[in-house]
């Protein structure tokens, strides 16, 4: 690059302000809703008074969530994967998630794969793509079966259809598997081209009716071991009286504050989530605020704490991973 050249970083790092401003409102606006009407005293109190062994004991349950992820790369890897890989994987995944702002957690996991699970990166990314499909229909059934008392009939077709489109895009891409490699055929980027047309063979092979269905079960014990755990910190922790249909809307609610781009770990989003939820069922603002900082912490210091581990014994920084994210060609 010539002196008279522009960087090459200027207008990429300009175009990156208007999406930190939104999300730096955003996490400001969920801090102040999530203290609002809370009384310091009443929150200090109210977290003396919880039983740490307690706590503990959620946090070692939900090691089940996380062994229920790994079995799960295993069988979308048709049993390639080591189970062993499958959870650092997964571990990486989480605790990126939870240090940088942006989703770069799935990124981590797909480069993980490829380094110490020796597969192509493309064959990863559509493993970790299936995972969060499979994610999205279980945790919309999981709203809709906690939901279902709250909601109009109406309102549950639209979300149905909604299932039954996103698997149709899934068919379609296979069925005319012709038409789309000639779609990606037509792209001026080679790498790229390449790379697109390694994901969509990998699709295909993951669309076996064993592998969709063990990677669907599995789905569903991931979700419900987590569930579980927030039901445990609820209802023993700091014994709320809530109804399972009353639970399974809290959590939803927390775990879509979770999915938004935010803060790292969702910090501050997650929080208010929970206060909001909670709240639609009468639990005071001190109450609700305690219970989100416990499930926080359990959820987010050992995923940290482990990925960090994980991640420096890989060999992957998260300043490649900040300049894959930025590339316009996928990492190699």
């Amino acid at each position: 690059m010539t002196e008279t050249d522009p960087p090459s970083s200027g207008p990429r790092v300009r175009s990156r302000w208007p999406g930190r401003l939104l999300r730096t409102t955003l996490v400001i606006a969920c801090l102040a809703y999530a203290l609002w009407n809370v009384d310091p005293t009443s929150l200090l109190e109210t977290l003396a008074d919880i039983d740490p062994l307690r706590v503990l004991l959620v946090t070692l349950f939900t090691g089940f969530g996380y062994v229920a992820l790994a079995l799960r790369l295993h069988v979308l890897s048709h049993q390639r994967l080591r189970i062993r890989t499958g959870l650092a994987a997964s571990m990486v995944a989480l605790g990126v998630n939870n240090l940088l702002p942006a989703k770069l957690g799935e990124l981590a996991k797909a480069l993980y794969l490829r380094e110490r699970g020796a597969m192509p990166l493309s064959e990863a990314a559509v493993i970790v793509g299936w995972e969060r499909f499979f994610d999205l229909n279980v945790l919309v059934l999981m709203a809709l079966a906690g939901a279902y008392p709250y909601l109009h009939d109406t309102l549950l077709v639209p979300i149905a259809l909604a299932l039954l489109a996103a698997w149709g895009v899934a068919w379609g891409v296979i069925r005319f598997g012709a038409s789309v490699r000639r779609t990606i055929g037509r792209l001026p980027w080679p790498r790229l081209r390449s790379f697109l047309h390694d994901v969509h063979t990998h699709l295909d092979t993951r669309m076996v009716r064993g592998t969709l269905v063990g990677t669907a079960l599995l789905s569903v014990l991931v979700w419900l071991l987590y569930a579980t755990g927030s039901w445990l910190v609820l209802a023993w922790v700091f014994d709320l009286n809530l109804a399972p249909a009353q639970v399974l809307v809290v959590f939803v609610v927390a775990a879509s504050g979770m999915a938004i781009p935010s803060s790292p770990g969702a910090l501050g989003v997650y929080e208010a989530a929970i206060v909001l939820a909670l709240g639609w069922f009468g639990v005071a603002p001190e109450q609700a605020l305690a219970a989100a900082l416990v499930m926080h912490a359990i959820q987010y210091l050992p995923t940290t704490l482990l990925g960090l581990l994980v991640l420096s014994r890989s060999g992957i920084r998260l300043g490649r991973l900040r300049h894959a994210a930025g590339s316009d060609t996928p990492p190699v």
